[in-house]
């Protein structure tokens, strides 16, 4: 473990040690062999020394959800995490690193309901970090409260107003509607994501948002997709600005954009 400036080995909080005992981190599974590790580095977040705090996120990164994997450790770092962010002194960090762990495309296999079981209790405090004036904040906030906060009415209600806010810049209003779009899959709400995003898309005057509701809305009906929502992602397809707007795509599904694109309309048996 790094020590502190004057040599000193950083103390474990109380709090800390509490939600750390729970854990046998000898047994769980990381990238670079088991957890025992990975205790004294969520420690060293807490330090207030930014080099250690740095050096002790990216192990933990590295450790748990290493190009583009996800191991068993990462259930129970994420949940630490969580049940630490209330009471930290700087929770940028630590929510910073959550963000990380929960964006992992690989996120929902085995473990994952248990995750999001320990991440409830977090729902309200993830709610107004999501309607925060700080743009990242709000970003990392909403990503997780997707997972967190499912099966809450008002979850889906926080990413529409996000979403549907003119005030916020393209970029804030499409994060929040893609996880939107991906809060009614993770649901299984199709009936009402067709809904809702078959009337706003018809209405939407921004190429970046419609092309978002058309991504979900071909998801769903594959080979029975409107030609209009295939025409909306082929126009995509050859409009950089658009394409850029998109980069959001690798952080929810793990492809690149333009991949991403042309596999949807294979689906939809678009031919070109």
């Amino acid at each position: 473990m790094e020590k502190l400036a004057d040599g000193r080995d950083p103390v474990i909080p109380d709090y800390l040690q509490i939600e750390l005992n729970k854990t046998d981190w000898r047994q769980l599974q990381t990238a670079i062999g088991t957890g025992e590790e990975l205790p004294a580095n969520i420690n060293g977040l807490l330090t207030g020394d930014d080099r250690i705090a740095e050096k002790c996120a990216e192990r933990i990164r590295w450790s748990v959800c290493a190009h583009g994997g996800y191991y068993d450790a990462a259930y129970a770092t994420a949940t630490v995490l969580a049940r630490i962010l209330p009471v930290a002194k700087e929770p940028q960090r630590l929510l910073a690193l959550l963000y990380k762990i929960m964006s992992q495309p690989a996120l929902r296999t085995d473990g994952y309901a248990e995750l999001v079981s320990s991440l409830v209790f977090l729902a309200p405090q993830l709610r107004q970090w999501a309607v925060a004036p700080d743009h990242v904040m709000a970003r990392q906030a909403q990503h997780i409260l997707m997972h967190a906060g499912q099966g809450m009415p008002g979850t889906e209600m926080l990413f529409r107003q996000e979403w549907q806010d003119a005030t916020h810049p393209p970029e804030r209003r499409a994060y929040a509607l893609f996880c939107l779009g991906r809060l009614y899959e993770i649901e299984e709400a199709y009936g009402k994501m067709r809904n809702h995003f078959i009337e706003a898309y018809q209405q939407e005057p921004l190429a970046l948002l419609r092309t978002i509701m058309a991504i979900f809305l071909v998801r769903d009906a594959e080979a029975r997709s409107d030609v209009s929502w295939t025409d909306t992602i082929i126009q995509a397809l050859a409009e950089p600005d658009t394409l850029k707007g998109l980069d959001l795509v690798e952080i929810f599904t793990g492809y690149d954009v333009a991949g991403f694109l042309e596999m949807l309309l294979d689906d939809a048996n678009v031919k070109r």
